[in-house]
């Protein structure tokens, strides 16, 4: 599996743009998203597989974004059992209906 390959030798994470490569540093990341189908084809394994290399303060919240939860400013909850994340940055992000429970599991809430 790749994250176990990934873990085993050490491998960093590369981070892509333009025509610079970086090491990316899990701790700085704020969140993992796709935005249209041209970024997907960038990432060279599917989003759930560089979930699994990520430590544990990330979580996936939706088919195409994983968070950083050391980033998270609040939540807020809407009556109709949506969660909206607010980041630090007052980036926001909306939670997946399909991920609302494992974000709850993880909270406590």
């Amino acid at each position: 599996m790749i994250a176990d390959e990934l873990q085993k030798h050490s491998v960093p994470l590369w981070g892509y743009q333009e025509k610079t490569v970086t090491p990316l540093l899990p701790e700085k990341i704020i969140r993992v998203y796709t935005e249209t189908s041209e970024v997907f084809e960038e990432i060279t394994a599917g989003i759930y597989q560089f979930a699994e290399v990520l430590p544990k303060d990330f979580i996936q919240i939706s088919s195409g974004e994983i968070v950083n939860f050391n980033y998270i400013d609040h939540l807020e909850l809407s009556g109709n059992g949506n969660i909206k994340l607010i980041f630090q940055s007052q980036e926001e992000s909306f939670v997946s209906r399909r991920y609302v429970a494992r974000i709850k599991r993880r909270l406590g809430i």
